[in-house]
């Protein structure tokens, strides 16, 4: 809301805002009366009884002045980016610390094994005991592993050179999140980029449409799409549009249905027609935004790591004499289960997330079909259509711009200055009416 406002340069309506923001009249009403009580914005009211909002250039700025919560907020707004990128980097660190206490864990346990073992045949079998346990600590030998790890764990192991490489592509440490739990939701302004156009359609329109010219940005059911020209149709999906901009039906001579919003009528900035997508189109759900080479690399690290976490669980059961290997080694039995927690998380969760998201895709692909459908029937004028915009053209009371050189009364300037023209204005309200 407050972006809304200083957007439009500082003096606006109610409508002005919801239409801006995206957002229903009644939010709009409440934090516009709430900044004006904050920063001592001047309100005019019209001959009508509009309110006309005057916050002059830098309404944000003026806000953080005034309240210590707006401050905080932005500061938030500010620092969120780097929390979030922090805690993916910390995820990815995670990984890195699992396999290297993971396989540490393992080469220590397997040494004090063979160690034990060569105690037991005597001094005479070292030699043979010891070729033999050199091959096996090549595998789990927590330097060839780790030397490895974190070669894969450089975020500039992709080369820079690469022509299509994005500039702004994250490390691979990032890639790790991003891989696991994917990128967040593409579609979270949605809702504002919905009713943003919504509210520009309508202003298009002088305030009067048909669920015709809102179906390309709402969710027209299939049932609405597969109508009759002569069948009665259900339009609730209108409905939230409705609530949100506090329009009202208001049905024809032909019985068809005409959308009204006299509140989106009014405006204090310069009426124009502001360009709108031809029909609202959400985005699918990618898997991951890191690279192909990135995400190859991080399903190997978690499989390495889930493997490596069910090999310990195996030695800290079957290795004799565990309670005697010192501090480390029960320090890590004692974490053992959150390492394998975080090992199985790691492996199921982009598995999970995967299906998920072949199902949430086919839904979005549904919608955006049916508003790409709603579109082409509007420009054809298939059916009745082009009838019921022209009857909706009988509710045009066209977008009226409020200045504050005709209002009534202004809250910056001296009642007493203005005490006729309100005094005026108190008795056309009072005027009873002609018998």
């Amino acid at each position: 809301v407050v972006g809304a406002v200083d957007s439009l340069g500082g003096r606006v309506t109610v409508g002005d805002v919801a239409a801006k923001a995206g957002v229903d009249l009644q939010i709009a009403a409440t934090n516009v009366r709430d900044m004006a009580y904050l920063t001592g914005a001047a309100v005019s009211v019209s001959d009508r009884g509009e309110l006309l909002y005057d916050f002059g250039p830098g309404a944000t700025a003026q806000l953080a002045q005034a309240s210590a919560r707006a401050q905080l907020a932005q500061t938030w707004e500010k620092v969120s980016p780097w929390v979030n990128k922090a805690a993916r980097i910390g995820f990815g660190v995670t990984l890195f610390a699992s396999i290297a206490i993971i396989f540490t864990s393992i080469f220590l346990l397997q040494s004090s094994s063979k160690s034990s073992d060569s105690r037991d045949r005597g001094r005479s079998d070292d030699g043979g005991g010891g070729g033999g346990g050199g091959g096996g600590d090549i595998i789990f030998s927590p330097r060839i592993w780790g030397t490895d790890f974190y070669y894969l764990g450089n975020p500039y192991y992709s080369p820079y050179g690469y022509e299509q490489r994005p500039r702004d592509e994250m490390g691979f440490v990032e890639a790790i999140y991003s891989f696991v739990f994917g990128d967040g939701d593409p579609n979270f302004d949605i809702e504002e980029r919905r009713y943003r156009q919504i509210a520009q359609v309508i202003r298009d329109n002088d305030g009067a449409v048909v669920a015709e010219q809102l179906a390309p940005y709402l969710d027209p059911p299939e049932t609405w799409l597969a109508r009759g020209d002569s069948a009665v149709v259900d339009e609730a999906f209108v409905t939230p549009a409705l609530t949100r901009f506090n329009g009202r039906p208001e049905v024809t001579d032909t019985g068809d249905i005409v959308y009204v919003f006299d509140e989106l009528r009014a405006t204090g900035a310069n009426k124009g027609r502001n360009a709108v997508s031809l029909w609202l189109k959400a985005r699918e759900i990618g898997f991951s935004r890191a690279s192909g080479i990135y995400q190859f690399f991080a399903a190997c690290l978690g499989g390495a790591n889930l493997l490596g976490a069910l090999k310990l669980g195996s030695l800290l059961g079957t290795v004799a004499g565990v309670a005697t290997l010192g501090p480390y080694l029960d320090a890590v039995r004692l974490a053992y289960p959150l390492l394998l927690v975080y090992a199985v998380t790691f492996v199921t969760t982009p598995v999970v997330r995967w299906g998920l998201n072949q199902s949430r895709n086919a839904r979005i692909s549904n919608q955006n079909a049916a508003r790409s459908q709603a579109y082409e029937d509007l420009q054809a004028g298939r059916g009745d259509v082009r009838r019921k915009i022209a009857a909706a053209q009988r509710f045009e009371d066209g977008v009226r711009r409020l200045s504050a050189d005709k209002s009534v009364f202004r809250s910056d300037v001296d009642a007493a200055a203005q005490v006729d023209d309100f005094a005026d204005f108190d008795r056309r309200l009072k005027t009873p009416k002609t018998k």
